[in-house]
């Protein structure tokens, strides 16, 4: 039996599975997410009972705002929110820039030497 040659390893495709809030409307008490994977929009209805957390401290409506990271969240159900909890905006990560390296600093020369008498 022959055996098979070894294939390289096809890196898998990066996902991007974070969700972002892409709009709020207060009036209209509801919250629209944004599914980054795939770019689907889902909205939801947020009523007096829904619990915010941003940045792991309760929160309210006023306190979320477009582009903040969806961490978690619960369906009370299909339409309605029952929880949500958001951290900061969220950066893209081909957005993120790479920190620059510091580079060291030159040494001064030294003092001249003292004149000799």
């Amino acid at each position: 039996m022959a055996s098979k040659p070894n294939k390289p390893a096809v890196p898998p495709v990066p996902v991007d599975a974070r969700k972002l809030i892409k709009s709020v409307d207060a009036a209209k008490s509801s919250v629209v997410i944004q599914y980054m994977r795939d770019k689907t929009l889902h909205a939801y209805a947020i009523d007096e009972i829904t619990v915010f957390k941003v940045n792991n401290v309760s929160g309210k409506v006023a306190d979320i705002k477009p582009g903040m990271v969806v961490v978690d969240f619960l369906e009370r159900d299909a339409h309605t929110l029952d929880s949500l909890t958001l951290t900061g905006y969220g950066e893209t990560p081909a957005a993120a820039k790479p920190k620059p390296k510091l580079k060291p600093k030159p040494t001064p020369p030294p003092p001249p030497p003292p004149p000799q008498t």
